[in-house]
């Protein structure tokens, strides 16, 4: 496979990426010749650094009964969510809502990337096609991807209290 870097930027504090991957020889009848996918870089202190996103999250059992107001974190957050919690998952890829789900967690061994934890999505699901999804549709989907992944790092300072 051949993975091309389209574009790289800072979006909510994090590091983005959106590249563009090749599978490099003819491809089967009914697969696209390209997609791309969208990366966000979480920080050392994020509290989903080195999870899969698989992992559970950590918070609070009872975060979904909790009383919900558009002044608060956990408020914002909601509204994500249609504006109540009841679809709260216990997972990290349950908590984000990005195009077909995160389908990456992990570290990056391209030597142009920059060092950490990343998370991210692709746009090579079923009835997907490249062309639905340009560069700068990637681009949109991954930065609400890292206003998300911000968001969750401030809600656990939050439910954490002053440090």
């Amino acid at each position: 496979m051949i993975t091309t870097v389209e574009r790289r930027w800072e979006a909510h504090g994090l590091d983005c990426v959106v590249t563009r991957n090749e599978w490099g020889r003819p491809v089967m009848l009914g697969l696209a010749p390209y997609w791309r996918c969208g990366y966000a870089r979480v920080p050392e202190d994020h509290p989903w650094h080195g999870k899969n996103y698989d992992d559970d999250t950590g918070f609070p059992a009872d975060i979904a009964e909790r009383e919900l107001d558009d002044t608060d974190l956990l408020g914002v957050l909601a509204a994500a969510f249609g504006g109540d919690l009841s679809s709260w998952s216990s997972t990290i890829s349950g908590h984000v809502s990005v195009h077909g789900g995160i389908t990456f967690s992990g570290t990056m061994n391209e030597r142009d990337w920059a060092k950490g934890w990343y998370f991210g999505f692709d746009c090579n699901h079923a009835f997907d096609e490249p062309g639905d999804w340009p560069t700068e549709a990637v681009a949109a989907e991954t930065e609400r991807l890292a206003g998300q992944l911000a968001a969750v790092a401030l809600l656990r300072k939050e439910i954490n209290g002053p440090a």
